[in-house]
């Protein structure tokens, strides 16, 4: 599939630092459409995507997945010239339908402040090859019960989306403009090896 065979070529390619933005709902009013959020934790409410290079053929192995996102990475994203929001949890869920409003009333008891259809299982599979993943979310509505009315539609996203293209192809780069050049000291750069085997 696309998501393990991207990162495995990432790290291929002699890669050890992605950046990766994300678009998505707020669940918090004070960050509202077009704020770029730099999320540190994750949940993972996706299903049925190919979230693992280890099962039947290639062993099982664990990797500390407690702090999902690159610390010097996400250092680098914040001293961009975008102004960023520091820190929330990115809920990722598989879509193409957008939360109900009793799903978005859960994810906002968790204290999770934004949600989006990807970002997972890419982290995952990041850290099980030692790449160091950033995630910079762009949030693009107001999501499911924080808004009154009919909640969030696809025009409205859509319309969204018009308005900060301009911003898109600048994100990736000028965002994180002083990435961390190596991997030395990081708790991160030594899972398990994964499967030698490239995935399907």
């Amino acid at each position: 599939g696309p998501y393990p065979s991207n990162r495995w070529a990432l790290r291929e390619l002699g890669r050890r630092q992605v950046s990766a933005l994300s678009a998505g709902g707020s669940r918090r009013v004070d960050q509202p459409a077009g704020t770029l959020v730099v999320p540190d934790q994750i949940a993972d409410r996706t299903s049925g995507r190919a979230h693992t290079y280890f099962g039947e053929s290639a062993g099982v192995a664990h990797v500390s997945f407690a702090d999902p996102y690159c610390p010097r990475g996400r250092a680098a994203a914040l001293s961009g010239r975008h102004a960023a929001v520091d820190g929330g949890t990115l809920v990722a869920v598989n879509g193409p339908p957008f939360a109900s409003r009793a799903e978005s009333l859960e994810f906002q008891s968790h204290g999770w402040s934004i949600i989006g259809m990807t970002a997972m299982p890419e982290a995952g599979l990041a850290r099980e090859l030692a790449l160091c993943f950033t995630c910079l979310a762009l949030v693009t509505d107001l999501d499911a019960g924080v808004e009154v009315g009919e909640g969030v539609t696809h025009a409205e996203v859509l319309a969204a989306f018009a308005q900060t293209l301009p911003r898109l192809p600048a994100l990736p780069v000028a965002t994180p403009h002083a990435p961390p050049t190596h991997q030395a000291h990081c708790p991160r750069r030594d899972p398990p090896p994964p499967p030698r085997t490239p995935p399907p």
